[in-house]
């Protein structure tokens, strides 16, 4: 019997991530850009691969997940 089996799949990534921008003109060669980014924004787990060792008590079972949770991240830019 083989240590691990090589061949498991697991589920599509289901990630949704948004951003927005918006730009305003502070002089004439000056701009500030606001900008708001959510990655993972419906904050939906991605279960990992289930464990391969046939020799293992937690043999076919999915003990982690493969991505983090939703981040919200903001920023401001300034141009000349």
């Amino acid at each position: 019997m083989p240590q691990f089996f090589n061949d498991m799949r697991q589920d599509r990534t289901n990630n949704i991530d948004i951003s927005m921008i918006k730009a305003f003109r502070i002089r004439e060669r000056a701009q500030l850009q606001t900008r708001l980014e959510t990655f993972n924004s419906l904050n939906h787990p991605q279960l990992g691969v289930p464990n391969t060792s046939p020799y293992s008590k937690a043999f076919g079972m999915i003990t982690s997940t493969q991505n983090t949770p939703r981040v919200v991240q903001l920023g401001m830019r300034v141009t000349f």
